[in-house]
C-alpha cells in the first residue's frame, strides 16, 4: 500500500517567500523568466494588467485595481514586471507611479525591475554597463534604457535588443498541445497508476 513518496515534488506554497507579480494581460512571458529564477520556496502570484498600448499600460485604474487583488495575498513584495515603464517615465515617473500603486497594495512593497537593476549593480559596486534588452524592444527604446541609466550614474558602455525582433503583443509561442491533450495529461496527474514512469522511476511529464 506504501508510495513512492520520492515522486512528490513540492507544493509550491512559497515557504521561504510570496510574491506578487504584475505583468500584462496578453504575455506569459514575465511569468516564466521569474518562475526559472525563483529560488526554492519561493511561490510567484499574478495579477494581469490590460495592455493596450505602452504609454497607457501605467493609466489608472489598471495597475490600482490589480494591486488590490494581490493585497489580499500574504504576499512579501510585488513586482511591477515593466522594464520599458521605467524607460518612458524616468526615475521621477517611476517613483511617482510606484508611490501610487502602493496606495493598493495594504502595505506590501511594490518594486520595478531597473530600480531592482540598480541596486544590483551598487551592490557590486559596478560603474561601466552593458545593456541587453529583449527582442520586443526597438532601437529608441535602447536609447531610453541608455538615458535611464546613466541618470542614475551608471556609464553605459553597450546597448541592443535580442534579435529577430518581436512584436506586441507577443505571439503564443509555448503551448503546443491541443485541449484533449491537456484534459488528459491533467487527468493523469491525479491518477498515479495511469501516470507515466521515466526509467529513474520518477514521473515524467504528462505532455511530454
Amino acid at each position: 500500500m506504501g508510495r513512492n513518496t520520492n515522486s512528490l515534488k513540492p507544493d509550491g506554497h512559497g515557504w521561504r517567500a510570496r510574491l506578487g507579480v504584475l505583468t500584462h494581460d496578453d504575455s506569459a512571458i514575465s511569468e516564466s523568466e521569474l518562475w526559472t529564477m525563483a529560488p526554492d520556496g519561493v511561490s510567484l502570484h499574478t495579477s494581469r494588467v490590460f495592455f493596450a498600448d505602452l504609454t497607457t499600460f501605467a493609466n489608472p485604474p489598471g495597475p490600482d485595481n490589480a494591486t488590490e487583488l494581490l493585497a489580499r495575498l500574504p504576499l512579501q513584495a510585488i513586482i511591477y514586471a515593466w522594464t520599458a515603464g521605467s524607460y518612458l517615465l524616468g526615475t521621477t515617473g517611476e517613483e511617482e507611479l510606484v508611490s501610487r500603486v502602493e496606495q493598493h497594495s495594504n502595505g506590501i512593497p511594490v518594486l520595478m525591475s531597473a530600480p531592482a537593476a540598480t541596486a544590483a549593480f551598487r551592490t557590486l559596486e559596478a560603474e561601466r554597463i552593458a545593456l541587453i534588452h529583449a527582442p520586443f524592444l526597438t532601437d529608441e527604446f535602447d536609447q531610453k534604457g541608455v538615458a535611464y541609466f546613466q541618470e542614475r550614474g551608471f556609464e553605459v558602455v553597450h546597448v541592443s535588443h535580442l534579435l529577430p525582433p518581436v512584436e506586441i503583443p507577443h505571439p503564443n509561442t509555448g503551448s503546443v498541445a491541443g485541449p484533449a491533450e491537456i484534459t488528459s495529461g491533467f487527468a493523469d496527474m491525479f491518477h498515479p497508476q495511469r501516470r507515466p514512469y521515466s526509467s529513474a522511476g520518477t514521473p515524467s511529464a504528462p505532455l511530454a
